[in-house]
């Protein structure tokens, strides 16, 4: 009885199989991956922030391997966070039901700025800052609609014309400020409201 033999791959399709193999070795090994899961890498408990939940967060570093360390003091009352946002000298913080704080990078510590807010149920639920004018925020809340300072915090104005309480466009969800084009956008519960120029 005569075993057929099973007729050799050519030389260029053995090579473009070792090439894919190789290939797909690189990409899957775990040095090729870009996600960093390293232990290096570790999350740490906010101390001064214990039982606030942080529902967004802005960060910039320069390089992998860091270490989540706390920031500022006396936020323990502040409520659930729900925005944030960074300019050159302060952190400022949108909470569920507390108002905005605010901390400067120097000192890191926490004050409540809500003169013209409203009193109660006053959440931020987004903030945005306009690049060049350090001073002037922006803050959606749920509800009240979009408030502003020039001032850094010191005193807010309310700027909802447009938006319908019936419609629950002063419930805001989140808030974006493209530079470029000099305009602002809410994402409501009644849709995206843009104000322009800003």
């Amino acid at each position: 009885m005569t075993i057929p033999r099973t007729p050799r791959r050519p030389w260029p399709a053995t090579l473009s199989m070792l090439l894919l193999v190789l290939c797909g070795l690189i990409f899957l090994s775990p040095g090729a991956a870009r996600a960093d899961h390293s232990p290096s890498v570790s999350w740490w408990q906010s101390v001064g922030l214990a039982g606030v939940s942080v529902h967004s967060l802005a960060v910039g570093a320069k390089e992998a391997g860091l270490t989540w360390r706390p920031f500022g003091h006396h936020l323990d009352d502040g409520g659930a966070i729900m925005s944030l946002t960074v300019t050159r000298d302060h952190i400022y913080v949108g909470t569920m039901g507390n108002a905005l704080w605010r901390a400067s990078m120097s000192i890191a510590t926490w004050q409540k700025v809500v003169a013209g807010m409203p009193e109660v149920n006053d959440h931020g639920s987004a903030l945005a800052t306009i690049p060049g004018h350090t001073g002037t925020i922006y803050v959606g809340t749920i509800g009240f609609g979009v408030f502003r300072t020039t001032d850094s915090g010191a005193h807010w104005k309310n700027l909802s014309a447009g938006l319908s309480v019936a419609n629950n466009a002063t419930v805001i969800r989140s808030m974006a400020y493209p530079g470029s084009q000099h305009t602002l956008y809410l994402g409501t519960d009644d849709g995206v409201y843009v104000l322009a120029p800003v």
